[in-house]
This record gives structure tokens, C-alpha cells and sequence, in this order.
């Protein structure tokens, strides 16, 4: 499972490279955005998250540039037995048709003694990309089962534009 879940997360990734968004002139990826992201998640114990995000805005719509799609990685605490600390890397669409948004992770949790890896698929509404609320489920990828955060969660997401890469 842990090899399957490294590999859609690159492929998802792989996408920025090549499909979504770039030049024909340029190599490797072209982004439009730097974002920085805050997240607030609810399941078993609360976690609150930072990261940065590199968007490409969805071109393909009537709505031109209403939504984004890319890469992200976030860094977060959460409160379930005395503190964990949390890394995500991930993929996301946010603000397709305007109020759609899914995401894809790979989340470890670690307390520096322990570490844990999970799956994360999520899918919610969006408010054109900026605010998204979102409904998932931890699959736990590790061998063992030391922090128990598989199961369902709610999402409320955040993201600012930070700096705009296209000019």
C-alpha cells in the first residue's frame, strides 16, 4: 500500500509538470502562485497546519482562473497523546466549477520516539479556491498503530497568495 500511495502522489505531482499549465517553451514546472496555506482539521484529536503551496489557476472554464491545482507541503501540531507533530505532502484541486475541491496526502505524524504514515484522500466545497472545506479519511500505510488517527476527518483550509510567479 505505502508503494501504491508514493506512487499516485508522484504521478499527481507529475502532473504539474507536464500536463496542467506549462509553456511549451520551459522546462520543468510553471506555476503561477506561491501560497502559503493554513489548515485546521477535526477527527480524533484537533491539528493545525502551515505549509506553502505552488498553484497553477484552472484555464479550462468560463470562470478563467476562479480555481487552482498543484503541489503543497504543510507542517503542523496536533493535540492527541501529549503532542504530535505532523508533515504533509500533497496534491490539490480547489475551486473547480467554482465550488468543488479534493486533495490527496501523504501525512507522517511523529512524537520524535515514533513515527506513523497515512493516506489522506479528501474531497469538499470550495469559495473560489481560497476557502475550502473538505471531508476525508486517514489510511493508516505503517506497520503499526501507535498514534490511532485513522478515520474520518473535516478539513477547513486557507490559502493566500504569497507571490505571483507569472510576472
Amino acid at each position: 500500500m505505502k508503494i501504491i500511495t508514493i506512487h499516485i502522489i508522484a504521478a499527481l505531482i507529475a502532473l504539474s509538470y507536464s500536463v496542467c499549465g506549462q509553456d511549451q517553451e520551459s522546462i520543468g514546472p510553471s506555476f503561477d502562485d506561491l501560497n502559503l496555506r493554513c489548515t485546521y482539521n477535526f477527527a480524533t484529536a484537533h491539528e493545525f497546519n502551515v505549509g506553502f503551496s505552488l498553484t497553477n489557476k484552472i484555464r479550462a472554464s468560463i470562470f478563467e482562473g476562479a480555481g487552482h491545482y498543484g503541489p503543497f507541503i504543510d507542517f503542523g501540531y496536533t493535540n492527541k497523546t501529549n503532542g504530535l507533530f505532523s508533515s504533509k505532502i500533497g496534491y490539490e484541486i480547489s475551486g473547480a466549477l467554482l465550488i468543488m475541491c479534493g486533495r490527496v496526502s501523504l501525512i507522517n505524524y511523529t512524537d520524535f520516539n515514533n513515527s506513523q504514515f497515512y493516506f489522506s484522500p479528501e474531497i469538499g466545497v470550495s469559495a473560489l479556491g481560497v476557502l475550502n472545506l473538505t471531508y476525508g479519511y486517514n489510511f493508516n500505510i505503517s506497520q503499526l498503530n501507535y498514534y490511532k488517527l485513522s478515520g474520518h476527518h473535516v478539513s477547513l483550509n486557507m490559502k493566500i497568495k504569497l507571490i505571483d510567479l507569472k510576472k
